[in-house]
């Protein structure tokens, strides 16, 4: 019995340093790791990946009318509709305040670009309410890059391939927010 204990305990801290304590994705320092292996992984086989860049859209606009505790349920909800809107090969990590990472193992532009539009139609289309059950109105903004892309060279680097995916983001935002954009560079 006690063995199992300290097992059970290893894993509570395994879980607290690799995942999001209020999302329950992984946290951004447990991404930068997994994004790492997957990149070493695809230079070995030949295979790409893609990530995406999830902005939710005037996050700021729902902590400022209804409040952080309402902040921290749209975070969670957004989340829940992440996990449940993506393939089973993909994973999530919490990249920032209100920004994600969605990373698509062996997949090609078009096809994350397919998965991200179908997180982001999913998101308009969720049923969200504040703490005292008002409606709440959340779209978000993606840009997609992938690994390796035209730039890339022979070297993998994560800070270039998050570049690219965040300037395909910004372009979201720029187009009026509420869309997906993919970096035509890494394609």
């Amino acid at each position: 019995a006690q063995k199992q204990e300290l097992t059970l305990t290893v894993k509570a801290v395994q879980d607290i340093i690799e995942h999001d304590a209020l999302t329950g994705l992984f946290n951004r320092r447990h991404m930068q790791i997994l994004l790492q292996a997957e990149m070493d992984r695809c230079q070995r086989s030949g295979h790409r990946f893609c990530i995406a860049l999830v902005d939710l859209d005037h996050f700021h606009d729902v902590n400022a009318t209804f409040g952080y505790p309402t902040g921290d349920h749209v975070l969670r909800r957004f989340s829940e509709i992440a996990r449940n809107s993506v393939r089973l090969t993909d994973w999530l990590a919490r990249y920032g305040g209100e920004e994600f990472c969605l990373v698509m193992p062996d997949t090609d532009l078009a096809t994350a670009a397919r998965v991200a539009e179908r997180l982001r139609a999913q998101v308009e289309a969720a049923e969200i309410h504040s703490i005292d059950r008002r409606p709440i109105a959340l779209t978000v903004s993606i840009g997609v890059a992938a690994w390796p892309g035209a730039s890339s060279g022979s070297d993998p680097d994560i800070d270039r391939l998050m570049v690219a995916a965040d300037r395909a983001l910004y372009a979201a935002k720029a187009q009026g927010r509420d869309r997906v954009v993919a970096d035509k560079d890494t394609g």
